[in-house]
């Protein structure tokens, strides 16, 4: 990634490594929060099959498992939060025609549009 002025290339080059550690991130939540609804989805089915266990029991350990997962979730989206407000920032030092090249050379080499471009240029 470089700048069409030499003088930004090191926070285009700043701003690209932050957006991809946004991205993997978000992908690294995704797939932790599709094994925790797996794991969900097997608890209720034990807590529908289960005859020697009380169901209150495997119903305490489904909302301590729901409960423990909520508070995965929280701390993921605080983290994904802080992240995306660092790109956010790195983005907004920036001139306009910068950030459009640092867009164009993004696309060019993922195919779509960074989430920090998306975001960003709705705000101008």
């Amino acid at each position: 990634m470089e700048a069409i002025n030499p003088k930004y290339t090191k926070k285009i080059q700043n701003l690209y490594k932050l957006e991809r550690q946004h991205e993997n991130l978000l992908d690294e939540h995704q797939a932790i929060r599709e094994d925790q609804e797996i794991e969900e989805e097997l608890l209720i089915d034990c807590i529908k099959l289960a005859e020697e266990l009380p169901k209150s029991k495997l119903e305490r350990q489904y909302e301590n498992l729901v409960d423990e997962h909520q508070a995965i979730r929280e701390d993921q989206e605080i983290e994904e939060e802080e992240l995306f407000s660092d790109c956010i920032k790195l983005a907004e030092e920036l001139p306009k025609r910068e950030f459009l090249y640092f867009d164009y050379q993004y696309k060019d080499i993922h195919g779509y549009t960074s989430t920090v471009v998306c975001w960003h240029l709705d705000r101008w």
